[in-house]
């Protein structure tokens, strides 16, 4: 029997940490949302490698990251989302199709092998989804004249998308890019309820 999946969806909470300083960035999303970024955490089988789209690390689009949460465990909120392994691996293959991520021949851990031992190291293909900096003002502002990028993503809404790709049951109802960091957090909490 195989033990019950968890997906791990993380949110940056920068003033839960009071060493944390905060960004001009920070300050701008704190508008809206107290939470300032979000990600999804793959389970074990995947090496616990994590996904989202950031304008940090210089890659300013969807990546794949190994975070160590143990070092700030402060700074994230996390909500468990059950999954089969059916929905992760579909779940896993949208991630990798919005990075630009290209699976090598072989398993799938000896393709990530080597991001697994690198912490803040980024991953990520020359037409990964850009990062939809515009369309973050839509939110944080709530100026109706500024509308979201259909072709990039800020992390909460890409991390629904891909969420909602293996949980669409869950998840039908939900438009992403109407979501920030709170209130995805919010609507993930609502739906799954399990803190970790």
């Amino acid at each position: 029997m195989i033990d019950q999946l968890y997906i791990k969806w993380r949110s940056f909470d920068s003033k839960a940490d009071p060493t944390y300083n905060q960004t001009v960035s920070d300050w701008f999303i704190g508008w809206r949302s107290y939470l300032k970024h979000t990600e999804i955490q793959f389970p074990d089988i995947y090496g616990g490698i994590s996904f989202s789209a950031t304008m940090r690390d210089g890659c300013k689009c969807a990546r794949f990251k190994m975070i160590d949460y143990d070092k700030h465990p402060l700074r994230w909120k996390t909500v468990l989302i059950p999954v089969t392994r059916e929905q992760c691996d579909l779940i896993f293959a949208e991630a990798c199709r919005m990075a630009d991520f290209k699976l090598q021949t072989g398993s799938l851990l000896e393709t990530l092998t080597p991001a697994l031992d690198q912490f803040g190291v980024c991953y990520y293909g020359p037409n990964a989804l850009k990062y939809d900096l515009i369309g973050l003002l839509s939110f944080t502002t709530r100026w109706t004249i500024i509308r979201p990028h259909s072709k990039w993503a800020w992390c909460s809404e890409i991390c629904l998308a891909v969420a909602k790709k293996g949980l669409i049951l869950d998840l039908a109802h939900v438009i992403p890019d109407k979501h920030h960091p709170q209130s995805g957090h919010e609507l993930i909490k609502r739906q799954f309820g399990k803190a970790a």
